[in-house]
């Protein structure tokens, strides 16, 4: 089970989806970069990345203050994360 935002409205700051993506991905328990790259389908280097961009626009500096930042802002749990366009 993945952990996905709330549908009707977008946080502030805004997450991009691939960053949402990865968001949930921790929120379910993939903690390890090894571990988010391969439930996405995507790069250790490309986990790394989007983490350190979702902690520059929330403001935190670790996990910790990830999840506790997504729980205040109404991450739910859900089937999937959001869907990759195109």
């Amino acid at each position: 089970m993945i952990l996905k935002p709330p549908s009707r409205y977008r946080l502030v700051p805004l997450l991009d989806p691939p960053e949402e993506r990865i968001l949930c991905a921790i929120l379910a328990g993939y903690t390890t970069y090894a571990a988010i790259a391969q439930r996405l389908g995507v790069t250790q280097g490309t986990v790394r990345t989007d983490i350190s961009r979702i902690y520059h626009k929330i403001g935190g500096h670790n996990m910790a203050d990830l999840i506790l930042w997504a729980w205040r802002h109404g991450y739910t749990l859900g089937e999937s994360p959001p869907e990759e366009d195109g």
